[in-house]
């Protein structure tokens, strides 16, 4: 009796194992696993910077420009950058990219599975600055970045501060200190790599030694007699060729009273 029991349990469970095998997936489920966006970077997984390539497909949207590029090795990756002209089949350099996965543009009304901001896209050439600024504006590029001499007349030492001439004669002891100085607005350069470039000149220095350039959240007008405050940093290079002896960044520029 015992073992007629057992045979007919196990009969039992074939037939539902049986009619279980031929159900199909749910549709719900189908549907979800073919929606679904392409997967980002499991935690923990390397993610692989692009730096150059060839564009395959480009677009301008929102003040930025978006590319994809094929790194020559069959992988592509979506770039955005200040807005700059490019065009497909170019070569072109990626600086300072960082991942965004599941970025979703609004201009765009579009979501990248990874997204690159980067801060700047350089074709090959090395023709386009580091990022144009958004009035079509780019920084003094190659070698010493200076801005050739103007007239400052008019503008007196800040008392307890110091010079442009100063701070070329004593830029490996000032580095990193901070410094104050008064000048005048030279040359506005903005939206590149999101800040405002502005080249101040107190009438002191050397040939190629008398224009200090400030990167600043802030804003100024050429003409206008400013102080700076921030931190020299020398030998800043921002690659393709940008190089500066002696450059303060996030520095405050704020009316001389």
């Amino acid at each position: 009796m015992k073992i007629l029991k057992v045979v007919m349990a196990l009969a039992v469970a074939a037939l539902f194992i049986s009619g279980c095998s031929d159900d199909k997936p749910a549709p719900a489920a189908q549907e979800t696993a073919a929606s679904a966006p392409e997967a980002a970077p499991m935690a923990g997984e390397a993610i692989k910077i692009p730096t150059v390539g060839t564009i395959i497909e480009t677009m301008n949207s929102g003040g930025y420009t978006y590319v994809n590029i094929d790194n020559g090795s069959g992988e592509t990756f979506w770039v955005a950058a200040p807005e700059v002209a490019v065009s497909v089949g170019e070569v072109v350099s990626i600086s300072g990219a960082s991942p965004m996965p599941g970025y979703y543009s609004t201009t765009l009304d579009r979501t990248f599975p990874m997204l690159f901001f980067a801060g700047a896209i350089v074709p090959s050439n090395g023709s386009v600055a580091p990022a144009m600024g958004a009035d079509g504006s780019m920084p003094v590029s190659s070698g010493r970045n200076v801005v050739a001499a103007q007239d400052v007349s008019g503008v007196e030492p800040l008392e307890g501060g110091v010079t442009v001439g100063d701070l070329y004669a004593k830029k490996a002891e000032l580095a990193g200190k901070e410094v104050k100085l008064r000048g005048k607005v030279v040359k506005v350069s903005r939206g590149i790599m999101g800040k405002t470039w502005i080249h101040v000149q107190d009438g002191t220095g050397g040939e190629k030694e008398n224009d200090l350039t400030v990167t600043t959240n802030g804003d100024a007008q050429v003409g206008d007699i400013v102080v700076v405050t921030g931190k020299p940093v020398v030998d800043k290079d921002f690659g393709m060729g940008y190089f500066y002896d002696l450059i303060i960044e996030d520095g405050i520029v704020a009316p001389s009273k």
